[in-house]
């Protein structure tokens, strides 16, 4: 199923429901990343290997939570289709998923709220199991200006399902623009909703 996207202006929504320790940073040093690139079935894959935020608290215990990103798009023609995401990663060492029960995604990136409901057995919603605990991937479609504003906006917060909210550190965030240079800039990403609201230009 696809992510539906919503620009929402009420910000009473994440009132309560965020971590009251605001980070507000700007432009900040990159951490060091992992991009990996590759090709299977006539699709050229480029991800930025997830990197570590840190410990968040849960309704559940406490979980680990990792930021990347990840494109897809045609290995050869320039035309079709093609797919820049953000990638938020949750590891729960006690061995059982906590986003089943809802992981609908709402970000507050410097005012403007994005909200993306991902389902599991799609693309932007997936569960596995590993010695290291029980891994929850959730993926929000984004184009390279969105990410843009994303890796350089001074507060980037979210809160996933009803069951943590986190904030995104600026180190953490300007690491997403190392993708940047590896995709093609002028290609039709796949978007769910309108994104007048959401540019690089505010």
């Amino acid at each position: 199923m696809r992510p539906t996207f919503a620009f929402l202006i009420t910000p009473f929504l994440l009132a309560g429901c965020l971590s009251s320790n605001a980070f507000a940073g700007g432009s900040a040093v990159p951490l060091p990343t992992q991009v990996r690139e590759y090709s299977h079935d006539g699709l050229r894959f480029v991800s930025l290997e997830p990197v570590d935020v840190g410990q968040m608290p849960t309704l559940q215990g406490s979980v680990s939570l990792y930021v990347g990103a990840l494109y897809v798009g045609p290995a050869e023609a320039p035309g079709g289709e093609h797919t820049l995401a953000l990638v938020l990663r949750s590891v729960n060492a006690d061995g059982y998923p906590i986003l089943t029960g809802g992981s609908d995604l709402l970000l507050e990136v410097d005012g403007t709220y994005v909200a993306s409901n991902p389902r599991a057995g799609g693309h932007t919603y997936e569960v596995e199991s590993s010695k290291g605990g029980v891994t929850e991937t959730v993926m929000v479609p984004l184009d390279p200006a969105m990410m843009s504003v994303v890796a350089e906006a001074d507060v980037v917060r979210g809160r996933l399902g009803p069951w943590f909210s986190f904030v995104l550190p600026p180190s953490h965030r300007s690491a997403l623009t190392g993708i940047l240079d590896r995709i093609p800039s002028g290609a039709r990403y796949h978007l769910s909703a309108p994104t007048a609201n959401f540019t690089a230009s505010e």
